[in-house]
Formats: C-alpha cells, structure tokens, sequence
C-alpha cells in the first residue's frame, strides 16, 4: 500500500491539484496513513485511524470558522471547549452541513470503535463479532468483499479521508462583517429599505455587498 502512490501518473497528479489544490499531498497522505495502520495491532489500528480522522475535521471546521489566533483557536479545541471531543465534533460538521450525511455516520461508528478498543481489557480484534458487525456497517456502498475485516477497514478509511480532503478544499472562512462600515440612510423614507437590507445582510454576507442587499429589499418592496 505505501508504494502505491508511485504509480499514480505524475501528470494525473498535477491536474487533481490544479482542479484541487493540495490533492498531490493529500494523496501522499492517504497511502501514508494506510501503510501505518498496516503495521499497527488491532488495538493500535482503531485508534491511530480515529486519531487520524479527528485531525482532518479538526482541519476541516478550522477552514470554515472564522479567521482567529491561536489562542481563540485553542479554546475552541481544547479538550474542554466546544469542540474538543471527537463527538463534538462529528456533531459540530454535521449541523454546518461540511460533510455528507454517510460521512457523519461513519465517522461516529468510527468513534465507538475506538471507545471499544480504548476502554476494554479483555481481548479484542477485527474479528470480534461487536468490531466485525461496525466494520461492516461503515461505508456499506463500498465493496470490500474480497477483504479481511482489517483491510476493509483501513480501506474505508482512506475512503472517508480521501471525502474529507475534498470537502476542506470547498471549504472557505467565513468573514465577521463590519456593519459599522455600512451607510446609515438619512432619509426617513429609506429607512424601511436600509432595514430590510441590513436584515439580508445579517443572514447572507459576505455573499452579498450592502449595495445589493438595497437592491434586492427595493425589488421586494417594489413587488409588494
């Protein structure tokens, strides 16, 4: 699995990451993190995947919260901060909407993988009925037949890795808008137009500049 990555065609590569930026690497990564969890047990396997995973959404809400430094950040991140699980955070990117819905759920069978491997003394492996049964039921579109437990594991791992990849690559920061910076109307007849349009702007900037937003709460006004 770890040479894999060599025999990707390099001119392919280049145009996943002209489409994609960061794809080059990001592929790397994935046939990087796959040959590691070959080598772990299967104690360390769960784990190091789960691990794995909650740093790429750890990656993922940071593209899309807004721009702060490192010590907002860290509160957010901290284990006791609002997102420093990593049920939390499964929960936090399943109520913005950055992950498709099978990717929520994988990654939360994922998390109680990890909860049985972590928090149990007695032997357990990819063979063990509860594991076999969540294995199977990540990814149930993915065919990995032809697999043991173990492979088709890290397989659908990559697979949710690879999904997140692209999903931080769409994902943009979102901007503080500096309504102190908008025009106040003088004219009183304005008012109800200004109004409406500061209300578009609350729900929809920085898609939209205060211009538009008037534009849009005149055509509204004008309809009525």
């Amino acid at each position: 699995m770890a040479q894999d990555s060599e025999f990707i065609d390099p001119e392919f590569q280049d145009g996943l990451d002209l489409l994609v930026p960061g794809t080059k690497q990001r592929v790397k990564n994935l046939f990087r993190i796959g040959a590691e969890l070959e080598k772990e047990s299967d104690r360390g396997c769960a784990l190091v995947a789960a691990a794995y995973l909650e740093n790429e959404i750890n990656e993922l809400l940071g593209c899309f919260f807004v721009k702060q430094g490192a010590r907002a950040r860290a509160a957010l991140f901290d284990f006791n901060g609002p997102v420093g699980t990593f049920s939390s955070k499964i929960k936090m990117s399943a109520a913005l909407g950055l992950l498709p819905e099978e990717i929520h759920k994988s990654l939360d069978l994922i998390r109680k993988i990890r909860n049985e491997f972590a928090h149990l003394h007695e032997p357990l492996d990819f063979e063990s009925t509860k594991i076999k049964q969540q294995v199977t039921n990540l990814l149930p579109g993915l065919d990995v037949s032809q697999k043991s437990i173990r492979e088709g594991f890290i397989m659908k791992i990559q697979s949710i890795a690879a999904t997140i990849h692209l999903c931080i690559a769409h994902t943009f920061s979102r901007m503080i808008p500096e309504y102190e910076q908008v025009p106040i109307c003088a004219d009183a007849s304005e008012q109800e137009i200004e109004i409406a349009a500061r209300r578009l702007m609350k729900t929809t900037a920085p898609d939209i500049t205060y211009e538009q937003a008037v534009a849009m709460a005149r055509s509204f006004k004008d309809i009525v």
